[in-house]
């Protein structure tokens, strides 16, 4: 019974201690932290316990993207397409998308951003305009795409229509009515650039073509292969080949969330090369 006594007083002091060093160690850089918005010096501190990483893993994760300064300060219009896919990878998708636009000065005066989905169907989420009234514009953009629900597009028992979402973001975004100002215009496609029809065979109704008039338009198109995408669709998307070796630099593969942020930044920069360097920059 003593031997018990005398390991639960060792027990209480220890867990005592620990309560008066938890601040020192975990949060001794806490002030700095709040200075800096929540930066990730404290997040990535080794001397902090395994416990404690793991609790706060995720609202570091999401404040260093938050407020991380932009990579590519230029007024772009960017619209980014997704395949609405079942739950897990719609779910890297949105990340992706999210993490990219937090990537770019996205506010009233610079980079637009519209969002277009689809399997079967398309949805424009929201164009150049719709947002722009608000007060927390950057910030209800990512509450929208965090909200949006997944779709079937890797059914393959059901049409995916990756050239109506092309033709949706060349008579509904890339407008004047949907908010494009004359700037530098991109669109990110993420896909696995299989289109599927089952009245039309695939080869009829490619997205190539439509992603070619898009260009006309003036808008420059970043492919970026998602699930387990078919490289020659996705050449055939960007407009890569013998006559266009630049555009081989369009196409990207985001296999899983390892690489999310690495793709991300290697698409922003990719943004950031082939627009502008003269005009609309801070």
């Amino acid at each position: 019974m003593a031997n018990i006594r005398v390991l639960a007083i060792f027990l209480l002091i220890a867990l005592s201690t620990a309560e008066r060093m938890a601040p020192k160690v975990g949060f001794a850089k806490w002030k700095a932290l709040r200075e800096l918005k929540r930066n990730t010096v404290i997040c990535k501190s080794k001397r902090a316990g395994a416990w404690l990483q793991r609790l706060r893993k995720k609202k570091c994760l999401e404040s260093t993207v938050l407020n991380a300064p932009p990579l590519c300060n230029k007024a772009i219009d960017i619209g980014i397409t997704m395949e609405r896919r079942t739950e897990d990878e719609w779910g890297l998708e949105k990340k992706f998308a999210e993490a990219l636009i937090n990537k770019f000065p996205v506010n009233h005066d610079m980079t637009h951003i519209g969002v277009i989905g689809f399997d079967q169907r398309t949805q424009l989420l929201f164009d150049f305009n719709k947002l722009l009234l608000s007060a927390t514009y950057k910030e209800d953009m990512l509450k929208l795409i965090e909200s949006w629900g997944p779709g079937n597009s890797n059914d393959t028992t059901r049409d995916k229509v990756i050239d109506r979402a092309l033709e949706l973001a060349g008579e509904k975004l890339f407008t004047e009515a949907g908010g494009a100002r004359g700037y530098d215009q991109v669109l990110v496609l993420l896909t696995d650039g299989k289109q599927v029809s089952q009245s039309v065979p695939s080869p009829d109704t490619p997205a190539a073509p439509v992603a070619r008039r898009l260009e006309l338009q003036g808008v420059q198109i970043i492919v970026v292969g998602i699930g387990s995408p078919d490289p020659i669709e996705l050449l055939e998307i960007a407009g890569a080949g013998v006559d266009n070796m630049e555009k081989y630099n369009n196409i990207f593969y985001l296999r899983d969330e390892s690489i999310l942020q690495s793709e991300v930044e290697k698409v922003a920069k990719r943004i950031c090369e082939m627009t502008a360097s003269d005009i609309h920059s801070v």
